[in-house]
């Protein structure tokens, strides 16, 4: 018999089955859609730049994914409704992501909702947008 703690389960749960995520978001009026994340940005033909993304922004986000606590997702709608919010589900990995599109639609920030290391960030250039390189992403389980 093998014993995990609670924050173990947690780490290795999939995402989908997250009931009370995808209640915020569905309260929330944010998107969810179940693709392959790869299949999903590849057909975007417009990235941003991570200038883009404001700092407060990026810092309601990161508090997110730190508290789970749905104010700060409600924080971001709300004081920037230009920028759009897309909940994706990997139908691979089964991990949760939230992609951020700038006011002119560009996709400007990916942030897995659970990431095993909350502090750990993987930036891409958008040049790097290749098969190999979301792969190491979804992977790494990286948080932005």
């Amino acid at each position: 018999m093998l014993w995990l703690s609670p924050f173990a389960r947690e780490t290795y749960r999939q995402q989908t089955e997250n009931k009370w995520q995808h209640a915020e978001v569905k309260a929330l009026g944010i998107q969810t859609v179940e693709d392959l994340l790869y299949n999903h940005i590849s057909g975007k033909r417009f990235f941003g730049d991570a200038s883009d993304v404001p700092s407060k922004l990026l810092s309601e986000l990161q508090e997110y994914i730190a508290t789970q606590d749905i104010i700060n997702l409600n924080n971001i709608l709300y004081y920037w409704p230009d920028f759009r919010i897309e909940r994706l589900i990997d139908i691979n990995s089964k991990q949760s992501f939230l992609l951020v599109y700038s006011p002119s639609g560009r996709l400007i920030l990916i942030s897995n909702l659970l990431p095993r290391e909350p502090g750990k960030p993987l930036v891409l250039d958008k040049g790097d947008i290749s098969l190999k390189n979301i792969v190491r992403f979804v992977d790494s389980r990286a948080s932005i």
